[in-house]
């Protein structure tokens, strides 16, 4: 596998559907899922059931 250099890193909030769905087209060289600081008290037990599917279903290299 070849090194890739990692110059940017998009940070979405993990409890977010649309914004964790759409996280991919920006073209960002990682992806952070947020469930702690960007994801209220309220939500917090809900950002991995709407995270979790897209990782599974992510294009790692």
């Amino acid at each position: 596998m070849e090194e890739r250099l990692r110059r940017t890193m998009m940070f979405v909030p993990g409890n977010n559907a649309g914004m964790v769905k759409d996280a991919g087209i920006y073209g960002a060289d990682s992806i952070m899922f947020d469930l702690e600081d960007s994801v209220s008290m309220a939500e917090k037990r809900r950002g991995p059931d709407v995270s979790l599917p897209s990782l599974t279903n992510a294009r790692l290299w």
